[in-house]
């Protein structure tokens, strides 16, 4: 099990896991790799 702590530190070292559902999602979607890990608007808060 991850911790919250655990998932920032991935997030601030741009360390991700993406479930084959979550690119399934993308693709159908048409949603960019950008969108996804774009910090500046989707920033994990404390």
């Amino acid at each position: 099990m991850y911790t919250l702590e655990g998932i920032k530190e991935k997030v601030g070292r741009r360390q991700y896991e993406f479930s084959k559902h979550a690119v399934d999602q993308t693709i159908v979607r048409e949603i960019s790799v950008m969108e996804v890990i774009d910090q500046d608007h989707y920033a994990v808060r404390a």
